[in-house]
């Protein structure tokens, strides 16, 4: 698939999409990486391309921000892991919530 239909491809996708969409290209880009270092992999410029995967859509997302057609900060409003119980951060928040 050529680039350009990429990015049409991509700019017809709702937010929802695009952001599953990222996070499951983030979560392979995590595995080829762990693969790379364990091993061999079959294909290293799988690497490069999921990175650039990865930016094709973090540029779709934040030309939706602009045009008014994504809320803004649509990146960073997407769900992410629960931090530790046993971490310390996760300790002073509960010490925080329990102040209030």
């Amino acid at each position: 698939m050529k680039r350009r239909d990429k990015m049409k491809e991509l700019r017809n996708m709702e937010l929802s999409e695009l952001q599953a969409r990222l996070e499951e290209l983030e979560e392979e880009l995590f595995r080829l990486r762990f693969q790379s270092v364990v091993e061999d992999i079959k294909s290293p410029s799988l690497v490069r391309q999921k990175r650039r995967d990865i930016a094709r859509i973090k540029t779709v997302i934040r030309e939706g921000e602009l045009a008014g057609k994504f809320p803004p900060h649509a990146l960073r409003s997407r769900v992410r892991p629960k931090v530790s119980s046993s971490s310390p951060a996760a300790k002073a928040a509960e010490q925080k919530e329990e102040t209030k």
